[in-house]
């Protein structure tokens, strides 16, 4: 089937036929008609719809197109579609914060059976049984935070091509994530999944996964050791508190680029001495106030290019001139109430773009002004 005609509008929330009238009543939408056109002569293969029950503006590539937010549900998608031949081509579908159902998901699964991608965040009608019908699809991306959806509904995306999952503030446990074990996930985001525990991470030991998001969820040290052999690149331990230096160990040989440990009150500066092998370019330790000087010396041989040390409070000047030959570009030094016009002096030959100083109350408007000279592309927060 080619792309959808001229005359047939995708909206937030609807697919209508355009009314002759639309073009001299509302000049808006002359812009809308032209995109439509050039798309459809270029043949493109991708479509987007999104379907919300809140108003919302953007662009659909390679439709443009109003917000037609009156109209919500399937039954009225349907009423003015133009035909009732199906859409194979290749979409993308975003129905976040909608009250959609299980049957109006099922009628959209039958409609459009090669979606590739599916957002249903906060959709609190959605069920397991409307999970189930996904498994039709040739879904690689699918986020469900915030849903009603059990550990019994992740089985039907058992057997998906997903490379990407998202899980945020969803009620899974531990068993759930071994229905995912047979995914090829390359990016799962399990962020205040707050049942997750030790043993539900062994389910993800033999996955493909380069960026796994853990914040705030309830492990410890022996959770990580499961995380050891991942390729992974990219981890998010924020605001897990469990986490100890032992537990950094287990990360020493990743490949990561990319870690937040924020608020792990627990990291000292010996659990730094772990990752400094790792070919880390971010790094947040906000709110890790064990972090002292020598830690950051820990640090002087990453490729770091963006450093969070928001409240990390022993933090001084003798602290910033151990980072004064890395490539930082992006630096938070918010609350670090002991650094001075001293430490500051240290920063001036880095490439920095961002700084912030905010509440560093011993740094004087004279240090910042320095700075500034030396440094005059950098945002500079105070």
């Amino acid at each position: 089937m080619s792309i959808l005609p001229t005359n047939t509008r995708i909206g937030f929330g609807l697919i209508r036929e355009a009314q002759p009238s639309d073009h001299s009543s509302q000049p808006v939408e002359e812009p809308v008609r032209e995109a439509q056109s050039s798309a459809v002569a270029a043949q493109q293969p991708n479509i987007w719809m999104t379907l919300r029950d809140r108003q919302r503006t953007g662009i659909a590539h390679p439709l443009q197109f109003s917000d037609r937010s009156e109209l919500k549900t399937l039954v009225e998608l349907q009423a003015f579609m133009r035909s009732e031949e199906r859409c194979f081509e290749p979409i993308k579908v975003d129905l976040s914060n909608s009250n959609i159902t299980d049957d109006e998901l099922i009628k959209i699964v039958e409609m459009f059976p090669n979606i590739r991608e599916m957002n249903l965040a906060r959709c609190k009608k959605i069920t397991d049984r409307g999970l189930e019908h996904l498994a039709k699809l040739p879904l690689t991306s699918l986020t469900l935070a915030g849903s009603s959806i059990t550990d019994d509904g992740l089985t039907h995306l058992a057997h998906l091509p997903l490379t990407s999952l998202t899980l945020e503030g969803y009620s899974i446990k531990d068993d759930g994530l071994e229905h995912l074990a047979s995914c090829p996930l390359t990016s799962l985001n399990l962020a205040w999944c707050t049942n997750i525990k030790d043993d539900g991470l062994e389910h993800l030991a033999n996955c493909s996964l380069t960026s796994l998001d853990l914040w705030g969820c309830d492990i410890t040290d022996r959770g990580l050791e499961h995380l050891a052999h991942l390729p992974l690149t990219s981890l998010d331990l924020g605001s897990c508190e469990n986490i100890t230096d032992s537990g950094l160990a287990h990360l020493a040989h990743l490949p990561l680029t990319s870690l937040n440990l924020e608020d792990c009150k627990n990291i000292t500066d010996r659990g730094l001495e772990h990752l400094a092998n790792c070919p880390l370019t971010s790094l947040n330790l906000a709110s890790c106030d064990n972090i002292t000087d020598i830690g950051l010396t820990r640090l002087a041989n990453c490729p770091l290019t963006s450093l969070n040390l928001a409240w990390c409070i022993n933090i001084t000047d003798i602290g910033l001139a151990s980072l004064a030959n890395l490539p930082l570009t992006n630096l938070d030094l918010t609350v670090c109430i002991n650094i001075t016009d001293i430490g500051l002096a240290s920063l001036a030959h880095l490439p920095l773009t961002s700084l912030n100083l905010t509440v560093c109350r011993n740094i004087t408007d004279d240090g910042v002004a320095s700075l500034r000279e030396r440094l005059p592309g950098c945002s500079l927060t105070r």
